[in-house]
């Protein structure tokens, strides 16, 4: 089966996850992340988890609001 290409995104960097986001800006809250615009990717099997749909969120976006997060 494909991959969608959303979820391509996803694995070259280009959209976050909200976990992955969580891990690269650790000094943004959750609810920040999911406030931003996102789209649903189709998340592939993965070992054992399954297949599932998961929100992503533009990796520009959320540099932008890790930048007034943590501004002076």
């Amino acid at each position: 089966m494909a991959v969608d290409p959303l979820w391509a995104t996803v694995e070259r960097g280009e959209r976050l996850t909200t976990i992955k986001a969580c891990e690269l800006f650790p000094s943004l809250k959750r609810n920040r992340i999911e406030a931003l615009p996102s789209v649903v990717a189709r998340r592939p099997w993965i070992g054992k988890k399954p297949a599932q749909n998961v929100k992503t969120y533009l990796r520009t976006d959320v540099e932008a609001l890790a930048a007034t997060v943590n501004a002076p």
